[in-house]
């Protein structure tokens, strides 16, 4: 394959990507944003379809295309918890907040009760589309949460992660 094909695959991605941002930062996180994220890449795809039509038998431009696909499959997969919040960077923004004085174990303590940062984990997943509440009042994992543990177990395994653990 020729560098310009993996250029035109990464070109595609950025080009996409940065008609994705542009959007979102104008018009916000749509209602479902998962399928609207789905629809916007497979645009882009079909659209570098059309203009590459009489390429499409070289190998170049399949090639070209399946990199794409690569990498918006990889963003799609890990943009629900992108749109977590993380206890890390809380952590971390309030003690960019408290400035040179700092905070002691005691005050972050306070600020990060476990009962808060449960209960924000759950709204987060539910905002996310990651778990649904019944009507019984239970929580129950929908399929993007179902599907994301599995390939998110992978991940931490081969980054040599324990499972359950930091």
């Amino acid at each position: 394959m020729a560098q310009s094909h993996i250029l035109q695959g990464l070109a595609l991605f950025a080009i996409a990507f940065g008609a994705h941002w542009v959007s979102w930062r104008l018009f916000g996180l749509p209602r479902a944003p998962i399928l609207a994220l789905s629809i916007h890449f497979l645009m882009f795809a079909l659209a570098y379809c059309a203009w590459q039509r009489a390429a499409l038998n070289s190998f170049g431009a399949a090639a070209a295309l399946l990199l794409y696909a690569a990498l918006c499959c990889a963003y799609v997969q890990s943009f629900p918890l992108a749109l977590l919040l993380s206890p890390s960077l809380q952590l971390l923004l309030e003690l960019e907040k408290a400035g040179p004085e700092g905070r002691t174990h005691e005050q972050l303590r306070s600020r990060f009760e476990t009962e808060s940062l449960f209960s924000r984990r759950i709204e987060e997943l539910l905002r996310a589309g990651m778990i649904r509440l019944r009507r019984d009042g239970s929580l129950e994992a929908r399929w993007r949460g179902r599907l994301s543990v599995p390939l998110f177990l992978v991940m931490r395994r081969l980054l040599g992660l324990p499972t359950g653990a930091g």
